[in-house]
């Protein structure tokens, strides 16, 4: 994923939820996660990425279910399906 295709998305779909950024801090914050709104500025606007468990943190907070999809990723799941043949 490059780092603007991922700020875009979190950026969009935090505003679709309609939290601010001080909200995510505090949610993160409930899942014991720490995120200082200046961090999560950083992800919206691409300077830096979340770890792996924030970012599926994030998605369950901003209710993603397809992850891929969102994040502009095709379901390779027949692709897969076909190599694991091979």
């Amino acid at each position: 994923m490059r780092n603007q295709n991922i700020a875009k998305v979190l950026k969009a779909y935090r505003k679709q939820n309609h939290l601010t950024v001080n909200d995510v801090s505090i949610l993160l914050e409930e899942r014991s996660f720490t995120a200082a709104p200046k961090t999560i500025y950083g992800w919206e606007s691409g300077q830096a990425n979340p770890s792996a468990d924030i970012l599926l943190t994030l998605c369950d907070l901003y209710n993603i279910t397809d992850i891929l999809e969102a994040f502009g990723y095709e379901n390779n799941e027949n692709l897969e399906v076909s190599q694991s043949l091979c």
